[in-house]
């Protein structure tokens, strides 16, 4: 009965529905945002170094006069050959659709200029990436390595460092993923559902969290003191805690399906709205996640920040590339946007019973709205500004950036994220049970 009376007691509450509302209207914001940034940029996502090479085509023949009257060694003039024909094919591909041969084709010209521009010490970072694609894309062409010999060319200065060769290679991770997968290259402009929802993943949907809860559960337990239900209801035999536990139950058997079916549904616009993409796109990670508490998170760019120097797309993901070869190369992985979703959400569960726990214990401790309301956010602000001018301490409200912990960019990881949750919902519990407990319920 006590679940039932607190599902009702949510679901009756007027600011319920007011706080769906702002919830669509705050997304549906976001959402046009993408619209209006992305531009005509998906005709050339993800093939870059094959309009590059159609670029510099004309200025070829040039090239190989000169190298021909300096007596260089000519045998490195059909890789460039067959770098060009592969980039012509990648855009006759991209015209059609054919998003699997363009991105065969693409990784042949990344592949071909790893090996023309590499010297021989940067070889042991691209040979391990390389060769298995290589082998898999293209397997009746031999790997182009000069026979673990340098190419006799001029290499530019821009591309003479392993931080560039490596980001090189993490690039061209992603585009196997996606050939593998036979799904379009999507970018941290693309207009869709996909990015959309990895988009109010990062603020979004954990501010709207906190509100949402503050807002509903505030009064759960000191409106029945002040309409003096609480004495009777503690009246019966069961224990105090136990009036709480169930309180909390019911709160979190009407929010949480409230909040994901409000997602859902806004997915659903989205995706009418906007081009759907698979739900397998490739999302940046680490393999550490769950096998280490704390690490050096790369430096992940907001999309109004990507004229810094040095930053670039990894898919959804804006990421300083300098930052990340130099942390965590030996570490990206990618996995598909459905696991992320799933990871995303169960964190978000642990957030929702946190919060809901800090309301639903003050509001028992206290005998006034106001003051409860009062008491709730200045602990969430305590907590917050925590979290925002001492970063490394461990903080329940780290939730906010999950989004940026499943890709990597944060110092913490999933692992120390979801500790973090479960500790702090037990301290929480067992100091707010201690309390009530010992509270005076007499009016």
């Amino acid at each position: 009965m006590l679940k039932i009376y607190g599902i009702k007691q949510v679901l009756n509450k007027k600011v319920f529905f007011i706080l769906i509302v702002a919830i669509v209207f705050v997304c549906i914001s976001e959402l046009n945002n993408l619209k209006l940034e992305d531009f005509n940029n998906r005709s050339t996502i993800g093939i870059n170094h094959s309009i590059n090479a159609i670029k510099f085509n004309e200025g070829l023949e040039t090239i190989f006069l000169s190298y021909e009257k300096e007596g260089r060694d000519g045998k490195y003039v059909p890789y460039f050959n067959l770098a060009f024909k592969s980039a012509e094919l990648a855009m006759e591909n991209m015209k059609q659709g054919n998003y699997t041969e363009v991105y065969r084709y693409e990784m042949m010209v990344r592949i071909l200029d790893l090996n023309l521009y590499s010297h021989l010490e940067q070889r042991e970072y691209i040979e391990p990436i390389a060769r298995p694609i290589w082998e898999d894309i293209s397997p009746d062409i031999e790997y182009p390595d000069n026979n673990g010999e340098e190419f006799d060319i001029d290499r530019p200065s821009a591309i003479d460092t392993n931080d560039d060769f490596k980001y090189w290679l993490t690039h061209l991770q992603y585009l196997y993923t996606c050939y593998n997968l036979g799904i379009p290259y999507v970018e941290d402009h693309s207009a869709n559902n996909m990015v959309f929802l990895y988009k109010i993943m990062d603020k979004t949907i954990p501010v709207s969290i906190i509100l949402f809860i503050l807002l509903l559960t505030y009064d759960t337990v000191s409106e029945e003191h002040r309409i003096h239900i609480s004495r009777n209801v503690l009246s019966q035999p069961f224990k105090r805690h136990t009036y709480l536990r169930k309180k909390i139950i019911s709160n979190i058997v009407a929010i949480v399906p409230a909040i994901i079916i409000t997602i859902i549904l806004i997915c659903i616009f989205a995706g009418i709205y906007t081009d759907s993409h698979s739900l397998k796109m490739p999302i940046l990670t680490t393999n550490n996640q769950w096998t280490e508490f704390y690490h050096n998170g790369m430096d992940i760019e907001k999309k109004q920040d990507s004229k810094i120097f040095g930053s670039d797309n990894l898919g959804p993901t804006l990421v300083n590339k300098i930052d990340l070869v130099k942390k965590l190369f030996d570490k990206v992985v990618y996995i598909s946007f459905w696991q992320m979703i799933v990871t995303y959400f169960l964190e978000m569960i642990l957030f929702i019973i946190f919060i809901l726990s800090i309301t639903i214990y003050i509001s028992a401790m206290t005998n006034k709205k106001s003051i409860s309301m009062g008491v709730s956010v200045g602990f969430i602000g305590g907590l917050y500004l925590i979290y925002k001018y001492f970063p490394k301490i461990p903080n329940p409200l780290l939730a906010l950036e999950t989004r940026n912990i499943i890709s990597g960019a944060s110092n913490f990881t999933l692992l120390s994220l979801t500790l973090i949750q479960v500790a702090s919902i037990l301290i929480v519990v067992l100091v707010g049970s201690y309390l009530f407990n010992r509270k005076d319920i007499s009016y």
